[in-house]
This record gives structure tokens, sequence and C-alpha cells, in this order.
């Protein structure tokens, strides 16, 4: 009976060293695997930082290249306008001098109207100054006094 529970207590206990066995396989597979799966995950990082750079590339490649041509228009228009904008400026700088010289024919012309207004009257302007005065105190005298 002695040999039966040894041989029962053997059967018994084989399961529980194999199980024993395999929970220190994968104990030691562990660190194993955490590296394994570290590697894959750092894998996938990668990949989607490099699915989003590469859009960020194609959007600057796509404004590079529509850039240019806009940039190209851009130049082509303004210097179809060179032409109009000088000749815009040519006119304003005619105005310019043809605005100068009327109002240096208009002083003239004034000088010349103020010069005959003197001869005419028959007296210089400072003349009539000197003659005015003594005349306005006079009258603001009689009007002083004057009940």
């Amino acid at each position: 009976m002695v040999a039966l529970r040894v041989l029962l207590g053997t059967a018994m206990a084989a399961p529980a060293i194999s199980l024993a066995t395999e929970a220190s396989s994968q104990a030691a597979a562990n660190p194993i695997r955490r590296v394994v799966t570290m590697i894959q995950n750092l894998q996938a990082k990668v990949e989607e930082e490099n699915e989003a750079e590469q859009k960020l590339f194609d959007k600057f490649m796509c404004y590079c290249k529509t850039g240019v041509t806009t940039l190209a228009e851009s130049i082509s228009s303004s210097t179809a306008k060179v032409p109009k904008v000088q000749a815009t400026i040519e006119e304003a700088e005619a105005s310019v001098l043809q605005i100068k010289a009327d109002l240096k024919q208009h002083q003239t012309d004034r000088d010349a109207a103020k010069a005959s207004s003197e001869k005419a009257t028959g007296l210089p302007s400072n003349h009539r100054r000197s003659v005015a005065a003594p005349i306005r105190s006079r009258q603001s005298e009689h009007r002083r006094h004057r009940p």
C-alpha cells in the first residue's frame, strides 16, 4: 500500500512540476517578449510618423509647384502694368509742371494787376496807408466827441 501511495503521489506531483516549469519558462521568456513588444510598438510609431511626414512633404511640394506658377503669373501681370504706370507717372509730372507754370503766370498777372491798380489810383500803397491812418484817427475822435 505504501508503494501505491508513492506512485499515486508521484503521479499527482508530476502535473504540478510540469506547470511550475512552464511558469518559469514563461517568466524567463517574459523579458524577451517585452522587448519584442516594445520594438513592434516602436516600429508602428515610426511608420505613423513616416506617414505624417510624407503628407507634410506632399503638401509642401504642392505649394512649391503652385507657388512657382503663382509667382510667375504675378510677375507677368506686373510686367504688363509697368508701361501703364510709367505713362501715368509721366502724365502726372507733366501736369505738375503745367500747374507750376500756370501758378507763376498767375502770380505775375496778380503783381501786374496790383501795380496797375496803384498806378490808376495815382498813389503808392505806402502813401495810401500813411494818409488813411490820420483820417481814421480823426473819424474815431469825431465819434467819441459826439453827444
